[in-house]
């Protein structure tokens, strides 16, 4: 009969339970986050020839689906007849945002605080970019009718939150400053400017930031050689752009001398380091009435492939007449001279200037601006001012710059451009384009709001996208624009809509915050119409406002008639309601939606005049202004049962603002009118949405993550799922997928994480680990503790125990001189174990384990040997890294080791099991877990003979030179190792035999179930090495387990008590005596000892 051996501790090997694994991991029961998001593959849900790559970056968790909506490759014709394929796409399974191309107005915004007067911050000469990672920087000159002074300003956009940064200041007399920004390789930024010096002169100065433009620091005090002339050459605009090493500059300016022919001209500069210092490639002649190659209101755009394109406005009155004319050059490189490359007129776009000069200057308002979209279209963008200055555009696909595509229809009767703005005009405009978002940045020639700058948004990624028109060309240039737009620089009634007032007096004002009030009182109405064109076929009215209803009811009126049938409806927000009523409908709602009080919408709305029907569309969303790029909308109706009011004359219009008493707050309102286009009445998402299209260069989406197209074609519904991937995933914490404890798992804040496994998932079902010692081991640690439970078949969490990283080690009496931290001696104080020499270095010392907040874990940078102890011993003495706001003293402390073991006997059933960390303050402000082996603990029942080593091996390579001089080269961490075995011999008779073997218990007080034999340590390290795959899969060694009471939970941190490697040796059984197996009833048997079994540590 088998009998009980009592042994004073167990040794053993924890194995790690395959059953925890990514694959039962539990996304539901489990609340964590992981660091170091990445955007993932795109994976195809069906078989596509087109290949996606992804690159940027990501947010913990946002899964985005990226669908094909028209089919096509990634290559387009210049000339725009054939176009790529395109794309829907969709975060985290909520609204599919199509794209909505250049011609439509998404959206404005004040960029600052706008103010008026001799006191007020005025903002001249901006030029804009985007950083990689989407902030906005407008750099500026920024001045005050009456003041003394004048800054050079950089105004930095992150979010919708804007920050001003002083660059440079100087007399408001003195020249103008004039910037421009770069952006160069690596994320560096660079700031160029004029700088007025003494004596009338100027030169051009610069600044770089290497942190997205939150800081600036001066690179020079002048990149240019020759000083400049205030007079001779008075600087109108500076631009300069980066490629292929080179960056290239071009100055224009005005001769007031009296000299030159032609006054506006340009001079040319050429920087072969990042701009740290240029130098002259052409000063541009003047003297020639007709000639091609000056100008100003100048561009750059700079190609990946090295060419620069510089959009001009002609100075030369001879050649360009007195609206001037589009002009471009493309030069090859930044140090080809100016003159000696053909010029261009772009004829899509018409007269930039309101007035070119005989005496060949352009006017103020001389209008021009372009910029290259992530896809690698270039769009300009210029004033019309033969059609009411109506915004323009023209685009070109390629890096060579010749060929280009007007986008829409600049028009006095019939526009459909970008931005009309009923007579006034966009001032020193500036492009930049982000996330499909192309951003005009500017002043505007309002009386109101002089030199105050705004954000005008076209395209964007949206759900709510505007129909193609005609709906025969179905591409991005050909969505349906604006017949009339207005922004709060100007009343509305003296920008082209008809105001109407009813009963009382109403008080409107445009508002600081970029706003109208509307304040009507009772019995009292004021309102906006514009009445547009009579269309007597089917047509479609849309309608684009962005208000708030701040108290009772404000609204949008949209209404259309044939000549035959006529239809209309409105849009109403009052507090949290927004719904849309028939007008001719006895009041018939045809929708309704929720929003939150004081909330700022965005409406778009289509009345669809099919003749004898008509259908009504409108899209309600909550994110509005010019600082969003991504615009998801709740499509909140869907009809076709407009009631029809029969005959009246053909018409449409577009009315908006208080039909009664209300307040209201207006921020921007569009609307067109057209026959032919599209129709977006219940159109499915995302099929029906005009859809971004395929580059071959990378495109921004959501959340900073970037998709490009390498090769094709796509097919309608080709659909890609990225999910993402993680530099600290939590997949890191298994050994099978990440062995090495610096392929860690992180969290990305401190607060309770829990981490879950399902491993069991029958009804009441549960199950046993392989042995009635279970242990948790964490390794790589920076917390100091985490609980662990397990789950019965009643669905009930039990406690298992906790892992202590400052087990034995904590309620530590302390204090500190300078960096050491050591025992207070003045008080009992005492811990459990005995440290060596810097064992220590990287664990985290904790001043006061019952602070409920601000005393953070320090980092331990060294420590002696030693005791924690006030008694007359050798007394540990630590060093810490940083001992901000830790005191002089303390009652509480706790070394807090990188690893911590927590083992159990009560041999429990569970089918799930759940980790957590509860919030706790760490030195990074954040969790870690290198390492994490979960299962049970295979025990030797006799212990391996006498004769054990541990090694510690440095990971250093010492070089001897030819002289004897010696070099040392560390390469990381030192690793450890131990090596045992059953070496005078192993009695294992008892275990070939059928009946039991001798056993040890698993608790110490009896009870339970034994947790080893007697006698197959040899045969039981045997098996472990096969089922391991020898050095495959990583261990646990832990040399020294105290039996414990049944039910009671055994804990340790010190790192001699445990050992996380791999076995990298064989196992060799030799037969001392006896025979290899025991005949049936005999009482022969075989003594055998092992080879010496050797375990590495992972570091």
């Amino acid at each position: 009969m088998a009998s009980a051996v009592t042994v004073n501790a167990l040794r053993g090997i924890l194995i790690h339970d395959e059953r925890i694994s990514p694959a039962t991991f539990d996304e539901v029961l489990s609340s964590y986050s992981q660091a170091g998001a990445q955007p993932g593959v795109p994976v195809p849900s069906t078989p596509t020839t087109m290949v996606l790559e992804t690159g940027g970056t990501t947010s913990d968790g946002a899964l985005m689906t990226i669908r094909t909506v028209r089919a096509g490759g990634v290559s387009a014709s210049p000339d725009g007849e054939i176009e790529p394929g395109a794309f829907a796409m969709q975060t985290n399974g909520l609204d599919w945002l199509g794209w909505n191309g250049p011609l439509v107005f998404s959206g404005w915004s004040p960029l600052h605080t706008f103010a008026s007067g001799l006191a007020a911050d005025q903002y001249g000469n901006p030029h804009a970019i985007h950083t990689e990672d989407g902030t906005l920087l407008v750099a500026a000159q920024r001045f005050t009718s009456g003041g003394a002074t004048r800054s050079l300003v950089v105004l930095r956009t992150v979010g919708a939150s804007t920050s001003t940064i002083v660059i440079d200041t100087q007399a408001s007399a003195l020249v103008a400053y004039c910037p421009t920004l770069v952006r160069l390789p690596d994320g560096k930024l660079l700031l160029l400017s004029t700088k007025t010096l003494p004596a009338g002169a100027y030169t051009i100065r610069a600044w770089v930031s290497t942190d997205d433009g939150a800081t600036w620091t001066q690179s020079a005090g002048s990149v240019i050689r020759d000083q400049l002339s205030a007079t001779t050459r008075a600087p109108r605009r500076l631009r300069a752009a980066y490629a292929s090493g080179q960056v290239l500059m071009m100055l224009a300016y005005r001769d007031g001398g009296g000299v030159a022919t032609v006054p506006d001209s340009f001079i040319q500069y050429a920087s072969a380091d990042e701009g740290a210092s240029f130098a002259l490639v052409q000063d541009v002649d003047t003297t020639t009435a007709a000639n091609d190659y000056t100008g100003g209101a100048h561009d750059i755009v700079a190609s990946p492939s090295g060419t620069f394109l510089v959009t001009f406005c002609g100075s030369s009155r001879t050649n360009y007449g007195a609206n001037s004319a589009v002009l471009y050059k493309t030069l090859p490189s930044a140090w080809v001279a100016w003159q000696t490359v053909v010029t261009s007129t772009l004829s899509e776009l018409t007269a930039p200037s309101a007035s070119l000069s005989v005496g060949n200057q352009l006017s103020a308002s001389t209008e021009l601006a372009a910029s290259r979209d992530e896809d690698g279209t270039t769009y300009v963008f210029a004033i019309n001012f033969a059609t009411g200055q109506q915004t323009q555009i023209a685009k070109s696909s390629t890096d060579i710059f010749d060929t280009w595509v007007a986008v829409g229809t600049a028009s006095v009767a019939t526009p459909n451009v970008a931005f009309n703005a009923g007579g006034y005009e966009w001032v020193q405009g500036t492009v930049s384009i982000y996330n499909g978002t192309i951003r005009l940045v500017s002043q505007w020639d309002s009386a109101t709001w002089p030199g105050q700058i705004g954000i005008t948004s076209f395209a964007g990624y949206a759900t709510a996208c505007m129909p193609w028109s005609p709906a025969t060309e179905p591409t991005s240039d050909r969505l349906m624009g604006s017949r009339l737009t207005w922004v709060p620089f100007w009343l509305p009634d003296g920008a082209g809509w008809t105001l109407g007032v009813t009963g009382g007096v109403p008080t409107v004002a445009l508002n600081a915050a970029g706003y109208l009030s509307v304040v009507t009182p009772a019995v009292t109405t004021n309102t906006y119409t514009q009445a547009g064109p009579a269309l007597t076929n089917a047509h479609t009215v849309a309608a684009f406002a962005e208000w708030e209803a701040v108290t009772n009811r404000s609204e949008v009126r949209l209404t259309s008639s044939d000549g035959t049938n006529t239809y209309g409806f409105r849009v109403r927000a009052s507090g949290t309601v927004v719904d849309v009523v028939d007008i001719y409908g006895a009041g018939t709602t045809l929708g309704t939606a929720t929003i939150t009080a004081g909330m700022k919408i965005q409406i778009r709305a289509f009345l669809e005049n099919n003749g004898t029907t008509a259908n009504a569309v409108v899209y309600l969303g909550t994110g509005a202004g010019s600082f969003i790029t991504l615009r998801p909308s709740q499509r909140i109706v869907n009809v076709n049962t407009l009631t029809n009011n029969g005959a009246s004359a053909a018409a449409t219009s577009v009315s908006w603002g208080n039909f009664a008493t209300a307040t209201s707050q207006w921020y921007s309102v569009g609307w067109m009118a057209v026959e032919g286009a599209s129709q977006v009445y219940n159109i499915a998402l995302p099929s029906g949405l005009p859809g971004r299209p395929f580059s071959s260069f990378a495109q921004t989406l959501d959340y900073g993550t970037t998709v490009r197209a390498v090769s094709g074609p796509s097919l309608v519904g080709d659909e890609w799922t990225i999910t993402p991937r993680y530099d600290h995933g939590v997949d890191n914490l298994y050994p099978s997928v990440a062995p090495s404890p610096r392929q860690s798992w992180r969290s990305v804040d401190s607060s309770q994480h829990v981490l879950a496994w399902v491993i069991e998932t029958g009804a009441a079902a549960v199950t046993p680990f392989r042995g009635p010692l279970g242990a948790l081991y964490l390794g790589g640690c920076n917390f100091r503790t985490a609980t662990l439970e397990g789950r019965n078949g009643a669905g009930v969490w039990s406690t298992i125990g906790t892992v202590d990283m400052s087990a034995q080690s904590s309620g530590l009496r302390w204090v500190r001189n300078g960096t050491i931290v050591e025992p207070d001696t003045t008080g009992a104080t005492s811990a459990g174990y005995f440290w060596a020499h810097d064992i220590l270095r990287g664990a985290r010392f904790v001043p006061d384990t019952t602070a409920a907040a601000g005393l953070t874990a320090k980092a331990i940078s060294s420590s002696s040997e030693g005791n924690w102890t006030n008694t007359t011993a050798r007394r540990l003495r630590l060093e810490v890294a940083n001992t901000s706001g830790l005191g002089a003293s303390g009652t509480n402390g706790a070394i807090v080791h990188k690893s911590g073991l927590l083992v159990w006997n009560n041999d429990p059933k569970y089918n799930a099991y759940r980790l957590t960390i509860p919030a706790q303050h760490t030195a990074e402000d954040y969790f870690e877990i290198g390492t994490l082996v979960f299962g049970h603990m295979l025990a030797f029942g006799r212990r391996y003979s006498w004769g054990r080593q541990v090694q510690t091996a440095p990971n250093t390579a010492l070089t001897t030179g030819r002289s004897g001089a010696r070099r040392a080269q560390n390469y990381g961490p030192s690793r450890r190792s131990v090596e045992f075995g059953w070496t005078d011999g192993t009695d294992v008779s008892a275990a070939r035999r059928g009946t039991p073997a001798d056993y040890v218990l698993a608790a110490a007080s009896g009870g339970g179930e034994a947790a080893a034999t007697w006698y197959d340590a040899p045969l039981s390290m045997d098996g472990l090495v096969r089922e391991l795959y020898g050095s495959a899969t990583p261990i646990v060694y832990l040399p020294w387990v105290e039996r414990q009471a049944l039910g009671t939970t055994w804990q340790a941190s010190h790192p001699d008590l445990m050992l996380y490697g791999r076995i990298v040796s064989d196992v060799s059984i030799e037969n001392v005596q006896g025979e290899e197996w025991i005949a049936s009833g005999a009482a022969n048997g075989e003594v055998v000892r092992t080879s010496s079994i050797r375990i590495e540590e992972e570091v």
